[in-house]
Parts: C-alpha cells; structure tokens; sequence
C-alpha cells in the first residue's frame, strides 16, 4: 500500500473515531530484544515484581527510573514509529516524553475497576496531543478500552459537569460513561502493534477478570513538533533536565511534568511508608543511543 494513502487513512480513523491500531509495527527480532531488556532492567532491581504489584496502580510503572530504562529508549527511537509520529504532525522533528510503561504478569490476580479518564485538560480544546503504545504482547482481556468517538464529546462533557480543571489527566463521569456504552470498544491488540489516541478520547487500560492469565505488556509513547510557541526554551530546559536526571514524565512532551519519587499515593493509604532509594539503582546503558535521544530532547 502507498504510505501517503496508508497515513492518511491513519490520520482519518483518528479524527472520526479519536484511536487507531495499527499492526505489525513492530517485527519479531525487535520485540525480543525489547522484551529481553524490559526483563534484564526487573531482575537488576531486587523485589521489583513484588514492589510493582504493591506500589504501582493499574498495572503502570511509574518508578525506579523506568521511563529510562534502555528498553524505552530502544523503542521510542525506533526509526519506524518515528516516522508515523513524523507523518501524523507533518514534521521531521520532534520531541519526546518520558513515559513509563505497562506491565501485568500471567498471574496476576486483581478486580477491575473503573477509571475512564480523559488526559487533556478541559481548558485545552480541539487536538492537542496524540498519545500511543506499542504493545509487546497480544491481548484480549487484559487490554485497553478507549470509547469511539469520545474525543468529540471532550468539551461537551466538561461543559455539562462545569469541569474548569488544568490537569492533564481528570476522571470522567461514570453517569456519563453509562449513556454512551454503544460507544465502548475493548480493543483486541496483536504484538508489536501500535495504538495511537487523541488525548481528549475517553480511556483505560483493565486487568480483565479473574480468570484472566493474559501477560501484558507496553510501551507508551508520545511526540509532539519541535518547532512549536509551546516548546519554548524553558520547556527545552526542562527535558533536558529530566532526561539527564533520569525523571519519568506525563504524557505530553510539552508542557512537560515529572512523575513523582516516590509512591506518594501509596504512601498516603497505607501505614507502611516505602522509600526508593535511588542511589543504588544500577544504571541503564544508552551511550549507543545518545545520538539518537539527542535529536527527541
């Protein structure tokens, strides 16, 4: 297939429907080693699967340094994902976030639970951001569900329940998820599939149910234009920051905010108080990809 037409069509799932899988991004050598280096980066940190099924909610690695892990960087400097980012903005540059990624066990045992959530702010309108994964598994049950053609009700939804809220990440109302459950989609992803969403889409990762022994796992992703009034030179400061201080950050690339230390959610329901200490984390090897990360800061 010719890729203008290909891309196209990518760009007009998003905009009608706010989500778009595309598969076979990814081929077999690339996921190997991807998922050979997510597994080296969980045995060099002692008790991390333990400690990620305690401290880290719905599945989500947020700590422990792992929007830098060498596993994340292999993947978003990945020649063929860049190029569909680079398509979809119509430019060759781009910065990058320092997401964190997803991971359940075959074993893991949990109840599912409802937290659609948008990850545009509802003061942004329109298209912002363009967020995605790259799925290193193949899923059914313990996968995403994103509500079609929810990026259009964004502004809507904000209007009906007066929501004047800056954050990027704000919960929908489950009284209005119920009047559009025509709309939901649980998505079936293949691996090395790449699933792409507008920020204002309607959203949630599950464990699927108790009888579930899928394995998941993925990457997130994001890119936004260099070449943009938003990038400006504090926003640059700050990536550079972050990438030179090992910070995983939200989704967007700019405005760009760092996760935090510490499981401070956890902290706060639970009498137990646990710590990261940073300082003896070993430390992820990407002189090979400098170059390359270089070009996304």
């Amino acid at each position: 297939m010719d890729t203008d037409i290909y891309m196209n069509h990518i760009k007009q799932e998003i905009e009608e429907k706010g989500y778009v899988v595309i598969p076979n991004v990814l081929n077999n050598d690339e996921i190997i080693e991807y998922i050979y280096e997510f597994n080296k980066w969980m045995d060099s940190v002692e008790h991390l699967d333990y400690l990620h099924n305690v401290i880290d909610y719905h599945g989500i690695f947020k700590y422990y340094e792992v929007g830098h892990q060498r596993f994340a960087w292999l993947i978003r400097t990945n020649p063929k994902i860049l190029n569909i980012f680079k398509s979809l903005w119509n430019t060759d540059e781009l910065v990058v976030s320092f997401d964190g990624c997803c991971y359940y066990p075959k074993e893991y045992t949990g109840t599912p639970s409802y937290w659609i959530h948008s990850d545009q702010s509802s003061l942004k309108k329109g298209l912002n951001c363009i967020q995605s994964f790259v799925s290193l598994t193949s899923n059914k049950e313990r996968t995403f569900i994103v509500y079609e053609g929810s990026h259009k009700l964004h502004e809507h939804h904000s209007t009906i329940y007066n929501i004047q809220n800056p954050s990027d990440w704000y919960p929908i109302e489950k009284e209005y998820i119920e009047s559009i459950q025509d709309k939901k989609r649980t998505l079936e992803v293949e691996v090395g599939s790449l699933v792409l969403w507008d920020s204002r889409t309607f959203h949630q990762n599950t464990c699927g149910d108790s009888s579930c022994n899928e394995e998941r796992l993925i990457q997130y992703l994001c890119y936004l234009p260099k070449n943009n009034d938003k990038n400006n030179q504090d926003e640059q400061y700050k990536r550079n920051y972050y990438f030179n201080t090992k910070r995983t950050t939200n989704h967007f690339p700019y405005p760009m905010l760092p996760v935090s230390l510490q499981p401070n959610i956890y902290n706060y329901y639970n009498n137990d108080n646990y710590t990261i200490d940073y300082s003896k984390l070993p430390q992820p090897n990407l002189n090979d990809l400098l170059d390359k990360i270089n070009k996304l800061l």
